[in-house]
Order: C-alpha cells, then sequence, then structure tokens
C-alpha cells in the first residue's frame, strides 16, 4: 500500500511538471486563429501562421494556434514539425484534428501540446511517421490510427485525460513505447491491428496498472512491473513501466586527472563519473577531450536507472605540445533528451605538459635540471630526497635512466 502511495504522490508530481519540463510547454505569447496547411508545394497557408521553415523540410511553431476546426493540416511528406512547447487548441467539436496526418509518409511531429480536439493527431492511410515528445490532452481520441496506417514510432509522449487515449483500426506493424498513458477514460482500443507497445525492455507507463493487476511486483528494481499489460488477445506490453517515462537525461558528475603536470609521452589518467538520472536504462558514448582534441571515446551499455559509473581513459601525450590544457568529458545526447547542459563538464584542474627532462619547469633543459636529478639520486616515493619530476621514466625510482633521459634532450627549449 505505501508503494503505490509513494507512486500515485510521484505521478501527480511528475505530471504537474511535466507540461513545464518535460514537453516544455510555452506560456501563451498571443492568439492566432485559424487552420494552418502545409501545402504539398512546401508553402505555408495561410503566410502569417505562427510557422516558419527555412528548408522546407524543417517547420518550427512561432506561437500558439487557436483554430474552431482542424489545427495543423500536414500536406506534405518527409518533413518534421517542431512545436517548440507551443499548444496546438481546439474546440472539441465533432471531427476537428488537431494534427492531421491523413496519407502522408515520414512526418514528424515533435514537442507540441494538443488538446481540446475531436482527433488529437489523426493518422489515416499513413506509413512510417513518428510523434514524440508531444503531451496530447482532453481530446476525444488522442491519437487515432486508421484505415491501414501501418509502420508508424508513437514514442516518449503524455497522453493524458482522453476519453480514448490511442484508438487503433486496421493498422499494425507500428512501434509504441516510453508513453505515459495517464487517466484516459479508456486507454487503448485496438481492432484488427497488431502492434509492438515496447522496445524490448521498456515499454509503456499505465496509471491504471495496479488496478488493473494489484499482486504485480517490481522486476528486481528494474522498474519495469513482472506483468505485462494486456490490451487484447493480440497486443499486450510486455515491460509496463513502474514510473511514468521522462525523457532519457544522462550526465557527465565528475571529470578528474590524476596529475597536474606530465612529461610529453607520459601516460596520464583521467577518471569520469557519469550518471542516468531516469527510470530506464541507458546506452550512450563519453568522450574526453583536452582542449578540443579528443582523447578517447567509451561506450556505457544498458546503465541501469539512477545509477552512476566510473571511466577511466588514459591520455597517451606523445605527440602533444607542451602546454597548459584543459580537460573536458561530454557525454552523447539521447534521441529526446531535453536537458543537455549537464553532458558536458570541463575539469577544473589545468594539465601542464612539460618537454621531457624540464625538472625545473623554466622550459629548457640544462644543467639546473641535472642537478635537481642529481639531489634525488637514488631515491623512492617514501624516501626524502624525493621529487617526482626528477622520476622522468615514472617507474618509480630516480636512477641513471632518469639521467639518461635528461642528457638527450639537453640543450631543448620551448616557449
Amino acid at each position: 500500500m505505501l508503494s503505490k502511495t509513494v507512486s500515485g504522490i510521484v505521478l501527480v508530481l511528475l505530471l504537474t511538471g511535466m507540461s513545464t519540463i518535460a514537453f516544455n510547454v510555452q506560456p501563451a505569447s498571443g492568439t492566432w486563429t485559424g487552420t494552418v496547411y502545409i501545402r504539398a508545394d512546401g508553402s505555408i497557408d495561410p503566410p502569417d501562421a505562427p510557422i516558419i521553415t527555412y528548408d522546407y523540410v524543417t517547420y518550427t511553431l512561432t506561437d500558439n494556434i487557436t483554430s474552431t476546426a482542424d489545427g495543423i493540416v500536414v500536406e506534405r511528406d518527409n518533413i518534421v514539425i517542431v512545436g517548440e512547447g507551443y499548444t496546438v487548441n481546439g474546440t472539441g467539436e465533432y471531427s476537428y484534428k488537431g494534427m492531421d496526418l491523413s496519407n502522408r509518409v515520414n512526418v514528424t511531429i515533435q514537442n507540441i501540446n494538443i488538446q481540446n480536439f475531436y482527433y488529437g493527431i489523426r493518422l489515416y492511410g499513413s506509413f512510417y511517421n513518428s510523434i514524440f515528445g508531444n503531451n496530447i490532452a482532453n481530446n476525444g481520441y488522442g491519437i487515432c490510427l486508421g484505415y491501414s496506417s501501418n509502420d508508424n514510432s508513437i514514442f516518449g509522449n503524455n497522453i493524458a485525460n482522453n476519453s480514448l487515449g490511442i484508438y487503433l483500426t486496421g493498422s499494425s506493424n507500428n512501434v509504441i513505447y516510453h508513453n505515459n498513458f495517464v487517466d484516459n477514460a479508456r486507454q487503448v482500443y485496438s481492432w484488427e491491428s497488431v502492434n509492438v507497445w515496447d522496445d524490448g525492455a521498456y515499454g509503456n507507463y499505465w496509471s491504471d496498472y495496479e488496478e488493473i493487476y494489484p499482486d504485480a511486483q517490481e522486476l528486481d528494481g528494474s522498474g519495469v512491473w513482472d506483468t505485462p499489460y494486456a490490451i487484447d488477445a493480440a497486443n499486450r506490453d510486455n515491460y509496463p513501466l513502474v514510473n511514468p517515462w521522462a525523457p532519457p537525461d544522462v550526465a557527465v558528475f565528475d571529470v578528474l586527472p590524476l596529475v597536474t603536470e606530465a612529461y610529453a609521452g607520459q601516460f596520464v589518467n583521467i577518471t569520469v563519473i557519469v550518471g542516468n538520472k531516469q527510470t530506464t536504462a541507458e546506452t550512450f558514448k563519453v568522450t574526453v577531450y583536452y582542449d578540443n582534441s579528443p582523447i578517447g571515446t567509451q561506450k556505457v551499455v544498458n546503465l541501469g536507472p539512477r545509477e552512476n559509473i566510473t571511466l577511466v581513459f588514459v591520455w597517451d601525450t606523445i605527440d602533444v605540445t607542451p602546454g597548459n590544457y584543459t580537460i573536458k568529458a561530454e557525454a552523447s545526447t539521447l534521441p529526446g533528451e531535453k536537458e543537455t547542459e549537464d553532458n558536458t563538464m570541463t575539469s577544473p584542474i589545468t594539465i601542464k605538459i612539460k618537454m621531457l627532462g624540464d625538472v625545473n619547469d623554466d622550459k629548457k633543459i640544462d644543467i639546473q635540471d641535472i642537478a635537481m636529478t642529481a639531489l634525488a639520486f637514488g631515491s623512492h616515493p617514501e624516501h626524502p630526497r624525493w621529487n617526482s619530476q626528477a622520476d622522468i621514466n615514472q617507474d618509480g625510482k630516480v636512477d641513471i635512466r632518469d639521467l639518461t633521459l635528461i642528457a638527450i634532450n639537453f640543450g631543448k627549449t620551448y616557449p
């Protein structure tokens, strides 16, 4: 019971903030009223509609749209419509659509708030379209797929408070995952349709799950319930989510070089801590740079929810020009990731790379370097005369090998 109560509190908090955080709702800056058409030739009709394009491929909303009929009617294939968190708002009257994608191919709809239409988004005979990162609420049908609307992707959406969340008739091979189905009068209706409701590891969040499956348990802290969510005999979510889905968010938490000085040609270890801040496992890449030059890249595979991992990068400085260098780590941006500022971190520690043998750091190799090494000759890290800068070859002792390396570079200078 405590788990259900906590889960409910988390859901309320998430949905309260989701409009402004996960789905980036823009405040109303004005009211533009009417229906917008993206014509087959790429033009926007009427021309004063709050949508802009520079390449006839990407169309970006610049303000909210209010309509007493359809909201946006798409007549062009192979385009991307980016909402930037703006709202398309209707009246709920039959049979108007917030986004009409009838007979469209390869159209992407992202980050739009669509509300108060008979159909939030309608696909009719439509293929290979993507609908993600949208807030689809308070409509009759949240998303409607009909007349063989096949092979579409619907992911990362908040589908809430609609009379029917998703309606499918004769539409199959669609992939539907990472959505939040919250308090729809009916979450899904499917007729003569067979679709995929998870990505093989994570499915969707269903607000009525615990009511339907009161004995279900979470699988080993994975964020997934142990019982699939059945839609009908041909459709089920095999990996229903315990908590509402949120956009992926990975971050770099620390970048720590293990030394502040090194000789050119030495190896420098750099420790990087990265984490997954959300509720599903993520795979991503981490790259470390000195200034803008890459040191190396490592792949983090299936990092669990709320987990961190420590990576060690080895910087081979053999071809590095002596000087001071800034170290930076960068985690790759995941599809749908909103908060990306914490994907990059620059270490506060600057590393100085010196010419091999410049023991006293005066940018020249001369008798003073030999003298300082001679003073530490025979020492080791526990010895009172130990000088780590005199250990040129980093073997934990100062001996003839170190003096030989200084002799090889004797007389050299650098800026």
